[in-house]
């Protein structure tokens, strides 16, 4: 009686990457499953594709390590040992390693971000995937060998953060300190020995637009009206911004409307 899709994005196909976001073609994907089915399904039963065409961030290919630079100091540096993102944005590091062409980059952390609320999660990663890790080192001469960079270099970079940390501003990103109220959670920190640094490399995750909704998640064909009994929430959909908090809650107002619709349905039919 009702069609719902929730299908996800399309940041798995690549066909439909080259013809949205070319830009993104040649960036790996961390998902199998994000193939678009549900966006070309709307678009043959007469939906509207709309915003397809958004340029969508790219995260690593250890996304989980991404989300340690908001619970703990890291410093995060390209191949050759310069820091060149922010530490406390998810998508920053793999955004300007791709567009920069950098190819890789590592993430240094130390005993803060270790004995820190994220332990587990960093138990979990680097267990998984040890050939990435290296460390624990005492010394950032250490470190850079282990890395495989000039010692220098290293030393140069964190001398700079380090400066930043202490005046508890980040001239080079614009990071504050944790002595700034606004900013409590920012880590601008001094790292703590022994170092680690993980390896990672730039990838596709998530894709923007998709399938062109009203408010109750019923999909619009290309003059705007509502296809009878096909609904639309998630990732597939445009209305959506594709975190997993927005994409829950829209598809709790989906089913909300669904239910609502056959409700009004079964008393029409009662009635008659």
């Amino acid at each position: 009686r009702r069609i719902v899709i929730a299908t996800g994005g399309f940041a798995s196909s690549q066909p439909l990457v080259h013809a949205n976001t070319p830009d993104r073609e040649r960036v790996g994907c961390y998902t199998v499953s994000s193939m678009g089915e549900g966006q070309q399904l709307c678009s043959l039963l007469g939906g509207q594709l709309v915003d397809m065409d958004k340029i969508a961030p790219l995260t690593s290919n250890l996304p989980q390590a991404t989300a340690w630079g908001l619970f703990g100091p890291t410093v995060i540096v390209d191949a050759l040992g310069h820091r060149f993102a922010r530490e406390d944005d998810v998508n920053a590091a793999a955004n300007a390693c791709y567009i920069e062409e950098r190819g890789y980059w590592w993430t240094v952390f130390g005993k803060q971000l270790t004995e820190s609320s994220q332990s587990r999660s960093i138990a979990e990663v680097t267990s998984k995937n040890a050939k990435r890790l290296i460390g624990p080192f005492d010394t950032l001469d250490e470190l850079a060998a282990g890395m495989g960079i000039s010692a220098d270099v290293l030393n140069d970079t964190f001398d700079r953060y380090d400066g930043f940390a202490k005046a508890g501003k980040d001239d080079d990103f614009g990071r504050m300190g944790s002595d700034t109220l606004l900013y409590r959670t920012m880590f601008l920190e001094e790292l703590e020995g022994p170092y680690y640094a993980l390896k990672q490399v730039p990838q596709r995750y998530k894709t923007r637009g998709g399938v062109k909704t009203d408010q109750t998640g019923r999909v619009l064909s290309v003059v705007g009206a509502a296809l009878p009994n096909v609904y639309c929430c998630g990732s597939v959909a445009a209305f959506s911004v594709g975190g997993l908090a927005s994409n829950g809650a829209f598809g709790m107002l989906v089913g909300q409307a669904v239910a609502a619709s056959l409700d009004d349905e079964d008393k029409a039919s009662s009635d008659a």
